[in-house]
């Protein structure tokens, strides 16, 4: 879905259901082990959470702290996720690097980020059937857009 509201918000290029599932076939099991690592990684951060803030009530800056740092490291894995989507021929280590240079690079297109996603996911989220017609796609699509405008400054850097 990525490359495909990708290929459409940079050059209008429509593709068919065929074409769509056909390439979503293709890339099941990359996508699956994504979404499995992603899955396990936000519950082992959000047990974390709970310990931390069961176990160690009287720290009062561990919670701040831990959330901030689950925060920066979900953005990574998003970021990680759409640089892979992208340019899926290169390696997850180049993407990880790229990924960690435009989130230091870049830090207040990674904020608009985040909190674009946050207020599409509360606007949203106000009806639960909204959200699942058009959550994944349209947080995909502010994602990506947010994405290649960093991923295009970066390409004018390397480019001087």
């Amino acid at each position: 879905m990525s490359q495909f509201l990708h290929q459409y918000r940079e050059d209008r290029t429509e593709y068919s259901f065929k074409q769509f599932g056909h390439s979503y076939f293709n890339q099941f099991k990359q996508t699956t082990l994504w979404g499995l690592a992603f899955l396990i990684f936000t519950a082992l951060l959000v047990l974390n959470l709970r310990i931390v803030v069961v176990f160690f009530k009287d720290v009062s800056w561990a919670n701040p702290v831990y959330t901030f740092c689950t925060i920066l490291f979900l953005y990574l894995f998003l970021m990680t996720f759409l640089t892979f989507a992208k340019a899926s021929e290169t390696s997850f280590r180049d993407c990880l690097k790229a990924s960690i240079f435009l989130t230091f690079r870049y830090p207040l297109q990674g904020l608009a980020l985040i909190l674009a996603s946050y207020l599409i996911l509360l606007l949203l989220g106000s009806k639960t059937s909204l959200l699942f017609i058009f959550g994944g796609s349209l947080l995909f699509f502010m994602a990506d857009f947010f994405h290649s405008t960093m991923i295009s400054k970066m390409q004018k850097i390397q480019a001087k």
